[in-house]
This record gives structure tokens, C-alpha cells and sequence, in this order.
């Protein structure tokens, strides 16, 4: 324990700030698919989310998908950080 994992994740679909807090939260869903334990008090795990596609508010279907995607992303670039090599 005492390992800090720190995540961006960008996208160019416009999102305004609490888009991005919705995606983030839902992108956390990766670390904790690989990282045990996730989110310890001792650490300092952060997901943070940009747009560089400005502001704007997609569908309720649209940021639970792009917020999927972003928590398999998340996985898949935790895997590879730590199993060089894989796939």
C-alpha cells in the first residue's frame, strides 16, 4: 500500500465541469477493476477528465457511455502500466 495512481483522461466531446465529474466518477470504476486496494486513505488515487471539445452537456446516454469508456480505458491503461507486454 501507499501507491498513488494519478489518470487523465481527455476527449474531444464537449463536456462542461460537471460532466466531467460524472465521467470521472464513473472512469474510477477501472482503477478499482485493477487496483487492490483502490481509493486506500493512505494514497492519493485522482481520475481527472478534460474536454478539449468546450463546453456542453451530452445525453444521459451519451455520458454513461463515454463514462463506460473511460472506466475500460482506465482499466486496460492500468494492465499495461504494470504487465509490460501483455496483449
Amino acid at each position: 500500500m501507499g501507491h498513488t495512481t494519478l489518470v487523465v483522461v481527455t476527449t474531444d466531446h464537449p463536456l462542461d465541469k460537471a460532466a466531467c465529474g460524472i465521467v470521472a466518477r464513473m472512469a474510477s470504476a477501472g482503477l478499482a477493476r485493477t487496483l487492490v486496494p483502490a481509493f486506500a486513505p493512505i494514497d492519493g488515487d485522482t481520475i481527472i477528465v478534460a474536454s478539449t471539445g468546450g463546453p456542453g452537456r451530452p445525453s444521459a446516454g451519451m455520458l454513461g457511455h463515454l463514462g463506460h469508456v473511460a472506466a475500460e480505458l482506465v482499466a486496460e491503461a492500468v494492465l499495461d502500466a504494470v504487465q509490460p507486454g501483455r496483449g
